[in-house]
């Protein structure tokens, strides 16, 4: 069909992809763009959901007031099924390939990484 030949197309996409970026990026604690760099720079391997907690709860030692009503088992399905920057395997945590491009958006855009929560 016409559309799917247009030039457009790309456009879109990249605009959607940001978009979709943005949001994630309004929500996202600092602990969890912290679990995200981590898994990206074990290069494919998954890290187990017990070191992920360990982040979790040191974030939570730091803001407790943030963290007064917000569970572990939350804070981790921000991340694998709302915004599915990451996927939970049998061997732990791994970052998908949404999650490297949302990394590589951030970056690039020069956001600030080290954000509260």
């Amino acid at each position: 069909s016409v559309i799917w030949d247009s030039p457009l197309i790309p456009m879109i996409t990249d605009l959607y992809l940001a978009l979709e970026f943005e949001k994630i990026y309004r929500l996202i604690f600092g602990s969890q763009i912290h679990l995200l760099f981590l898994l990206r720079d074990k290069g494919g391997s998954s890290l187990p959901v017990g070191e992920a907690r360990n982040i979790y709860l040191e974030s939570k030692e730091i803001w407790p007031d943030i963290y007064k009503n917000y569970a572990f088992e939350a804070w981790l399905q921000y991340l694998t099924i709302h915004s599915e920057v990451i996927e939970e395997n049998e061997k732990g945590l791994k970052i998908t390939q949404e999650g490297i491009a949302f990394l590589n958006y951030i970056t690039a855009k020069n956001y600030y990484l080290k954000r509260v929560g």
